[in-house]
């Protein structure tokens, strides 16, 4: 709700009032939605069912309890992207007139996954809905 409400600021171009959100706040805020985000993110990374909770500690707990679930097929596709963006992203900083391509090469680890997972033909019940 925070980051919407400071989109409308700033498209309303009321840029002076999100000066008086302290840094403490909006970094605060940043941090919680990304480790939120992370945690929410788990169950397709891990390949196993994870209780929903709007609490963190029930949430550690049941991704500690579903180790023994743990596929690896979704854990390395999900790593194998993961690597993929944050050299497209390394590329784009280094490199800076590779910048546009490297834009439209943000596409790359997910056709790559996309390959990988029909060349390989995984089973069927690695990308099962239900978890």
């Amino acid at each position: 709700m925070v980051g919407v409400m400071e989109s409308l600021m700033g498209i309303l171009r009321l840029r002076w009032l999100v000066h008086f959100i302290s840094h403490s706040i909006i970094s605060g805020f940043t941090s919680a939605s990304a480790i939120i985000i992370a945690f929410s993110q788990a169950k397709s990374f891990l390949g196993y069912s994870i209780t929903r909770s709007t609490k963190i500690v029930p949430l550690i707990e049941s991704i500690y309890a579903g180790c023994s679930q743990f596929k690896w097929q979704p854990f390395v596709m999900g790593s194998l992207v993961l690597v993929g963006l944050l050299v497209m992203k390394h590329v784009g900083k280094t490199f800076k007139h590779l910048r546009s391509s490297v834009q439209q090469g943000l596409l790359w680890p997910y056709l790559a996954a996309q390959s990988l997972s029909s060349w390989f033909i995984l089973p069927l019940s690695v990308w099962d809905k239900d978890y």
